[in-house]
């Protein structure tokens, strides 16, 4: 069975949240996964072809990719059995979702024959936005329809299964196909970056943030490579999208083996320009010691490190942070609400402040940059609470120089803090198809009767970041 793993040129709000370029790893980790289960894998990357590049599309949207004319001359050359499109956060909140339909119709015209499966490829490390798989299914003429099988969310159990049942003439009967949360990652043999171009993908990524036009607190751009070295958390924040991914609770915090960690390192290290990896897991420091392996690979391989998504801090010691002054620019933590009550009822992270303050003082000590984000407008969050996290985040500021990074919570869907939302009529407004322009507007939440009002809670977040030095 010969099996194409597609990621089709798409449409980006401009007011992204997240990584954009660095979806392609799900299809290149599949791709990788899928080779190791003994199938015979291509990958066809619009971000890593020589003709990739980023446009205008219209006032809310980019184009990334290549165009459909390119596409189409290069997806014509390949041989299949089966497509495996990539679903990607980005396009199944695009506007009628027109960039995954046209590479739909652009596969079922020019392989008539082959089998095509749309999959979100969950491997963590960004939102899970859910999507309405149902309506995708139903488009199309019922003799002719654009895809045959929709699968969700993570696929290592789930993928393997159907393409044997294709591969043996069985075609199940449900079309709708719902993964859950492996309890223990694949020791992949193959590697994922060996699928592309990473000349190709670099030169994309450059363009994209330029025309992007996005300024961002860490180094990220053309030189960044997409890694993660876990999936999942043990923890079960409000607002975490990734709890939404059947079975994730029971899976937890799930690493991957340190040996494809460093063969994938040893290859990055031998790119030429040098590159830097770009770290995506949603908890990555869970288990300290798998962290400082990774640390210690990193060093070793002389690389640089970017970590976007924060770090436990309690889990943080001095030794680790020295490691970190060396590799990174900035350290991200989340500390949530600068009040100890608010933070175990309303987040539920399991976190001391403590250890926040802590590990403010050695970033200051090391000179070592840290940010800190913190949510508020919260369900059920009140006006001394919230107070008290404008208070906390500016003291860390002021005593540690620690950046002040405050955002409106924002209720995504299958998230304890969305379901909170909708029990408690509490959504102001009925949420956009797509996400992405939410996360940097206005208050989603109505908290009026516990606490701060939207209206309220805006001049609050203006005020403070209109005092000196909060503004980053």
């Amino acid at each position: 069975m010969k099996i194409l793993c597609i990621n089709p040129p798409q449409k980006i709000h401009r007011r992204f949240i997240d990584y954009p370029p660095f979806t392609a790893y799900s299809l290149w980790y599949t791709a990788a996964y899928l080779r190791d289960c003994g199938y015979e894998v291509e990958v066809l990357d619009a971000y890593s072809l020589p003709e990739s590049a980023v446009s205008e599309s219209d006032r809310d949207y980019l184009y990334a990719g290549v165009s459909s004319d390119s596409f189409e001359k290069y997806l014509s050359k390949y041989s299949i059995d089966v497509a495996l499109l990539h679903a990607s956060q980005y396009a199944i909140q695009e506007p009628e979702r027109h960039s995954l339909f046209a590479a739909g119709e652009s596969i079922r015209r020019l392989h008539p024959e082959a089998l095509i499966i749309l999959a979100d490829l969950y491997t963590g490390g960004m939102n899970y936005i859910n999507w309405d798989t149902r309506s995708i299914l139903t488009m199309g003429s019922s003799e002719m329809a654009v895809f045959d099988y929709i699968l969700r969310y993570e696929v290592e159990k789930r993928l393997p299964e159907l393409l044997e049942a294709l591969d043996t003439g069985v075609k199940p009967r449900q079309s709708i196909i719902e993964g859950t949360a492996v309890a223990k990652l694949p020791k992949l043999e193959s590697n994922p970056y060996e699928f592309v171009d990473m000349a190709a993908f670099a030169a994309f990524t450059g363009k994209f943030y330029k025309t992007a036009r996005r300024a961002d607190a860490f180094e990220i751009g053309g030189d960044c490579v997409p890694f993660k070295i876990s999936r999942g958390c043990q923890f079960k924040c409000s607002f975490c999208s990734s709890g939404s991914i059947p079975g994730a609770h029971s899976a937890g915090w799930r690493k991957h083996s340190l040996v494809a960690i460093e063969k994938q390192l040893r290859y990055i290290a031998a790119l030429k320009p040098r590159r830097r990896i770009l770290l995506l897991d949603e908890a990555a420091n869970s288990h300290p010691l798998h962290f400082e392996a990774f640390l210690d690979m990193v060093a070793a391989n002389k690389l640089k490190l970017e970590i976007p998504n924060g770090l436990r801090a309690d889990l943080l010691n001095f030794g680790t942070l020295r490691k970190l002054k060396q590799r990174i620019s900035l350290l991200s933590i989340s500390p949530e609400c600068g009040n100890q009550k608010a933070l175990d009822r309303l987040v539920g992270k399991k976190m001391n402040l403590e250890s926040i303050e802590r590990v403010a003082a050695g970033c200051a000590g090391l000179a070592l940059p840290l940010a800190m984000h913190f949510i508020i407008g919260l369900p059920g969050e009140t006006r001394e609470e919230l107070q008290e996290t404008f208070d906390f985040a500016r003291r860390m500021h002021i005593e540690y120089g620690a950046r002040p990074w405050i955002q409106y919570a924002v209720p995504v869907p299958g998230t304890r803090l969305f379901d909170d939302c909708v029990k408690g009529n509490l959504l102001s407004d009925k949420l956009p198809n797509d996400l992405n322009s939410t996360f940097q507007g206005g208050p989603l939440i109505d908290n009026s009767s516990c606490g701060a009002g939207p209206a309220e809670l805006t001049a609050m977040l203006k005020a403070f970041y209109d005092e000196p030095g909060m503004r980053h």
